[in-house]
Order: C-alpha cells, then structure tokens, then sequence
C-alpha cells in the first residue's frame, strides 16, 4: 500500500487547521490511467472527517473577501494571484454555512464556482444560505474556462486581474 501511494499519488495537497498546522491532507493520483477500482482519484486518511479546505478563514484574522470556490486547484489559483479562497470540494455547502452562520465572519463571500450545472447547483445553495444569514455576498462567475484553475492556466494576467478587480469592488462597497 506505501509503496502505491508513492508510486501514483505524487500530488500531497494539505490542509491548514485553524492554528496554522497541517492536521489533513489529500494525495492526488498523477496518472489518471491508473485510476482503478484499488486506485482512486484521490487517497484521503481513513478515521478524519475532511475539513474545507482553508476552513480556517471563517474562526480568526478573516480576510475581508473570500471566494468560494469548488476545487482545492481553484482555491490555490486564486491564492497564486493574490485572493484568499475557500474550496468546499466534497464536503458540501451545509457544513460551510454551519461554520459561517456560528462564526459570524465580517467578509464578503465572492461566489465564483464551476461554470456546470453542479456549480450551478452549488451557486444557488450558497447564494441563498448567504443571503438568509445575512451575510455580505457577490456572485462572480469565473470568465473564462470552467473553473479558476483553468482561467488560470489559459490567462494568469486576466486571472490575477480579475481577483484584485472583485477584491478592489467590494472594499470599495463595503
């Protein structure tokens, strides 16, 4: 079993609890050919519940705009250009709002989620669990491309641009 996490899970993406220290993380698969019903896409740690990714944003020093994002890549491609993102990957929309609505962030939440019909889906959910909180929210689709990550990819000018623009909009409208 080590010697396969080695072998196919190169990528180790961690997750930073609320005091700044690794306590989850994920392996990604490198070879999305090797994907088998003993080799999934990703490999997490058995017994730990997943935490959002940057979950940490909404308990202390909250930046004031966060996007919300769907994937771990998006949330770093938007961080690799100057934001602070949340990717809420599989963990859902209901934990999320369970956190902001016991936390009560002062932020405004960038919803910028994957241009598909589960991003869609998600878009809706978060805009009016958001809204009935009372919480400052702004929908802002991704341009380009399905995701930020590809926005990122195909244009990290437009990308990094579009995040210090959304971010420039809201403190001005604070």
């Amino acid at each position: 079993s080590q010697s396969i996490l080695q072998n196919h899970y190169n990528y180790i993406l961690t997750y930073l609890n609320v005091n700044g220290k690794n306590d989850y993380f994920q392996a990604e698969i490198d070879n999305r050919k090797l994907i088998d019903p003993m080799n999934g896409k990703y490999r997490k740690p058995k017994g730990l519940r997943e935490p959002i990714f940057n979950e940490r944003y909404l308990f202390n020093n909250t930046p004031n705009v966060i996007f919300l994002v769907e994937g771990i890549y998006d949330a770093l491609s938007v961080e690799s250009v100057g934001g602070k993102a949340i990717a809420l990957g599989g963990t859902g929309h209901r934990r999320f709002l369970d956190l902001v609505e016991r936390n009560q962030p002062e932020t405004t939440f960038i919803i910028s989620v994957d241009n598909d019909e589960a991003g869609d889906r998600l878009r809706d959910n978060l805009q009016n669990g958001l809204q009935k909180l009372g919480v400052k929210v702004k929908v802002q689709p991704v341009p380009v491309g399905k995701d930020f990550n590809e926005f990122l990819m195909n244009n990290p000018k437009g990308a990094a641009f579009y995040v210090r623009r959304t971010i420039g909009f809201c403190l001005e409208h604070r």
